[in-house]
C-alpha cells in the first residue's frame, strides 16, 4: 500500500512543495506559518529544522498535522525519521547523511512518503528503490543551503531521463525564475525563501501558482 498522495506525485498538473525551514521562521509562528501556507493553496508542506532538539520537532510537528490533513497536504519531515514515526507525519525527506530510506521504510511502512535529497546525475541514477520522489539541485543559489553545489537547469533534463521517479527542482527558486523549468517533466519545485522571506505567504503562494501553472 502507497500513501495516498503517491497518484498525486505522478500527475502532469506541477505541485508547490513549501519547506518549513526553522532558520527563516521563528519557533512561534511555524504552525501559524504553516497552517497559513495550507490555507493558500501549497500542496506539500515540509518541515525542515537542522538545529532543533527532537522534542521540540516534535511538538511543532503533532501541532501542524491537523492543520495540514484538514486540507491532505501531506506533513513531511526533514531528517528525523523517529520523530516522523512517533507523531505519524506523512512521510521523511532524507539526504545522504541521514538514516537510509531502506532503513526509514522498514521503520515507518509502505504508506509513508519517503523523499531523497540529490545533487546531479550520479545520484539520480543511484537514487534508492525505496524513495518516492527526488529532490535535485541547488538550480539556483540558495539562502538556506549556502555551501550547496549548484547544478543549474540543463541538470534537470539529462535526469528526467535517468529515472522514472517525480522530482521536484529545488534550490533558489522564485516566481520570476521557475519559468525556465516548464516542459522538463517535473512534478514540481521545493520553495522555502521565496514562500517564507516576503511580507505575504499567500501573495508569495498565488505568484509561484501563478509561475507553475504557465508550465502546460
Amino acid at each position: 500500500m502507497a500513501h495516498r498522495f503517491t497518484s498525486r506525485l505522478q500527475s502532469r498538473t506541477p505541485l508547490l512543495y513549501a519547506i518549513v525551514d526553522a532558520s527563516l521562521v521563528g519557533g512561534e509562528e511555524i504552525v501559524a506559518v504553516s497552517e497559513r501556507l495550507v490555507e493558500a493553496g501549497v500542496d506539500l508542506v515540509q518541515l525542515r529544522a537542522k538545529k532543533v532538539g527532537s522534542g521540540t520537532m516534535l511538538q511543532w510537528v503533532r501541532a501542524m498535522l491537523p492543520v495540514c490533513r484538514a486540507r491532505e497536504v501531506p506533513l513531511i519531515v526533514n531528517d528525523r525519521v523517529d520523530v516522523a514515526l512517533v507523531a505519524g507525519a506523512d512521510g521523511v525527506h532524507l539526504g545522504e547523511d541521514d538514516l537510509p530510506p531502506s532503513a526509514a521504510r522498514r521503520l515507518l511502512g509502505p504508506d509513508v512518503l519517503v523523499g531523497w535529497s540529490t545533487h546531479g546525475l550520479r545520484q539520480v541514477r543511484e537514487a534508492p528503490s525505496e524513495a518516492d520522489y527526488l529532490g535535485l539541485g541547488a538550480i539556483h543559489p540558495t539562502r538556506t543551503r549556502r555551501h550547496s553545489r549548484v547544478i543549474g537547469g540543463e541538470a534537470l533534463t539529462r535526469a528526467r531521463e535517468a529515472t522514472r521517479l517525480p522530482i521536484f527542482a529545488i534550490g533558489g527558486l522564485n516566481a520570476g525564475n521557475i519559468a525556465e523549468l516548464g516542459g522538463l517533466g517535473l512534478s514540481g519545485v521545493a520553495v522555502a525563501s521565496a514562500l517564507l522571506g516576503g511580507p505575504s505567504v499567500e501573495s508569495a503562494v498565488r505568484d509561484l501558482r501563478a509561475a507553475l501553472a504557465r508550465w502546460r
